[in-house]
């Protein structure tokens, strides 16, 4: 296998020895493809904002400190973000051309929404987060009214950070040059390689052709490459050969 990977290397670097202008030639179109798909795909803008959810004020009492009651909140905290991603809350959202996650924060054990949006435009971005934010309490009081939750009883809602600017992101232009790269270099070596083939079979046929013109009485009568066969039939079929190639 070792010896294989070697053979193949070695014939890989031969070819690039030997048609380095082809080679060199067919990765400047490759790259020129790759800049031209890559001016094709904008960057991506991405925002984030996080909610936590309080507790209703039945529990926390009056005065009481809602921070200190958010045990048994998680399990609300996902119920939350599965309305929040409800095809009515994420039509709003395509429909500014963003996309959007919201799941239950697992870095921290407190019941937290983690909110975030990818977009096209920065103006798209800021637009879908707040879209997803304002529907925080509405959606919380949706679910719990579906419940017969009573009013006192209700959980709550409250921003605690939010991206002061969406953050552009150049991956997916890197993606598709990475991409373009690497289909433009395989494509050129595989060209390369075929192109090479035939340029080297026709200068072996030239060359045995020479040969023959140039060997002596002796060495035309001699029979090669089959019993039987002299020079000249075989200086006829390469002639004919090399015109069928």
């Amino acid at each position: 296998m070792a010896n294989d990977n070697l053979m193949s290397f070695n014939g890989l670097v031969g070819l690039v020895a030997r048609r380095w202008a082809l080679v060199g030639l067919g990765l400047a179109g490759a790259l020129a493809l790759a800049i031209t798909a890559v001016g094709h795909v904008p960057p991506r803008y991405e925002t984030t904002a996080s909610v936590v959810l309080l507790p209703p004020q039945s529990t926390v009492g009056p005065g009481g400190n809602p921070y200190l009651a958010m045990g048994g909140l998680d399990a609300a905290t996902d119920v939350a973000a599965a309305g929040l991603s409800s095809q009515a809350v994420q039509q709003r959202v395509g429909e500014l051309g963003a996309t959007s996650t919201v799941v239950r924060d697992g870095s921290t054990a407190a019941p937290i929404l983690l909110i975030s949006v990818q977009a096209s435009s920065a103006r798209s971005a800021s637009g879908a987060l707040d879209i997803l934010v304002d529907s925080v309490p509405s959606t919380l009081t949706s679910l719990q009214q579906s419940a017969d939750v009573q009013p006192l009883a209700m959980m709550g809602s409250r921003l605690i950070a939010s991206s002061p600017e969406p953050v552009m992101s150049r991956n997916p232009q890197l993606r598709v040059l990475v991409l373009a790269l690497a289909g433009g270099a395989g494509t050129t070596l595989v060209l390369v390689a075929f192109v090479d083939r035939l340029l080297l079979r026709r200068r072996r046929r030239r060359a045995a052709a020479e040969d023959a013109l140039h060997a002596t009485p002796d060495e035309r009568d001699r029979p090669r490459g089959g019993p039987g066969r002299s020079v000249e039939e075989e200086l006829a079929d390469l002639t004919v050969s090399d015109r069928r190639g």
